[in-house]
């Protein structure tokens, strides 16, 4: 048993070591970044059973959970203008136009995460949209019947950052081996946690109801699965930036 799980551990390690390498991080600094997608789902969980209140500041409305997400979404787009900019000096037209789309993507979802800027200025809303809005705030995802696009919408981005780096890990074997093109648009393996969180959580929250007890926990407990998701994000354009930086990509 000692054995196996020495033996376990070092194949772990080696793993995170030659992760650690493809990122340019150190080997506790490639841990860490392991960790995150187990370690907050795991100290949110034992919030909500052991101190409510730490759990409503992690996960409520307006609390450290939500503005954390949108700190994350928001460096995120900051490093995607800058990769843009970088595939524009480089001409690669068909990323450009590709990281154009998820720049503008992810200005929605900031603006999306703010109202539009209500959070923060907070003016009023218009009552025709109120009638129809779950929180009565500006925006559109919480808008009734868009809501559900946006949640499967959020399942197939989860579903994409789950299965795409499994599928090139099984067609080209290790990172470094996959083409230019390939590491530009699917995320590296270490962040595949990050992405089955989303996937799993909304393929269940699209099609079952929790239990009534537990509506209002599980509901709640979304937020972290966001925030997750923005840091993934976060840590994928980041490896991106760095990765153009030290190699170029060819032009098309």
């Amino acid at each position: 048993m000692g054995e196996t799980l020495t033996g376990t551990w070092g194949s772990v390690r080696r793993l995170l070591e030659r992760a650690a390498d493809e990122w340019g991080l150190s080997y506790r600094q490639i841990a860490v970044l392991t960790a995150i997608p187990f370690v907050l789902p795991l100290v949110t969980i034992i919030a909500a059973i052991a101190h409510r209140p730490t759990f409503d500041v992690l996960t409520g409305e307006d609390q450290i959970g939500e503005w954390l997400q949108v700190a994350a979404w928001i460096g995120a787009l900051l490093l995607a203008f800058v990769v843009l900019a970088h595939l524009i000096r480089s001409k690669s037209r068909l990323l450009a136009v590709l990281y154009g789309v998820l720049v503008f993507a992810m200005i929605f979802i900031v603006g999306e995460e703010i109202s539009w800027g209500q959070r923060i200025i907070g003016f009023g809303t218009p009552e025709s949209l109120a009638e129809v809005n779950r929180q009565g705030e500006v925006n559109f995802h919480n808008v009734n019947g868009v809501q559900t696009v946006f949640s499967w919408g959020m399942f197939m981005v989860g579903a994409y950052g789950t299965l795409a780096p499994i599928w090139a890990l099984r067609k080209w074997g290790e990172y470094e081996a996959w083409p230019q093109f390939t590491r530009a648009l699917v995320p590296h393996w270490i962040l595949i946690p990050y992405f089955l969180l989303m996937f799993v959580w909304r393929f269940y929250r699209n099609l079952f109801e929790p239990i009534e007890s537990l509506y209002v926990g599980i509901s709640e407990f979304g937020e972290i699965t966001e925030l997750i998701l923005a840091l993934a994000f976060l840590a994928f354009i980041w490896h991106q930036r760095t990765a153009l930086h030290q190699r170029p990509l060819q032009t098309e």
